[in-house]
């Protein structure tokens, strides 16, 4: 699910990008201000997320957690992630 939805945001930060081009292209000096903000904000949160996915593969934390306390769906079914990592 973090895998998806990173690059979801990832995916809708290039297409906030767009308008800001041809904002700029057509010769304004400034891009509107929210426009840039939600732009910049889905490409952070797109690295965020898939940065959390690392994290995650790294983790140790399902292998001591009991099952259904995961918050990672792979762990809660039994897959544990910890043994990839190593």
């Amino acid at each position: 699910m973090l895998i998806v939805g990173g690059v979801l945001n990832l995916a809708y930060g290039v297409l906030l990008g767009y308008p800001i081009t041809v904002n700029r292209v057509k010769g304004a000096p400034a891009t509107p201000r929210y426009l840039m903000a939600a732009h910049l904000s889905t490409l952070l949160h797109a690295a965020v997320l898939l940065g959390l996915v690392w994290a995650a593969r790294l983790s140790t934390l399902g292998a001591r957690w009991p099952p259904g306390w995961s918050l990672l769906p792979g762990v809660a079914c039994g897959n544990d992630l910890s043994a990839a990592a190593h």
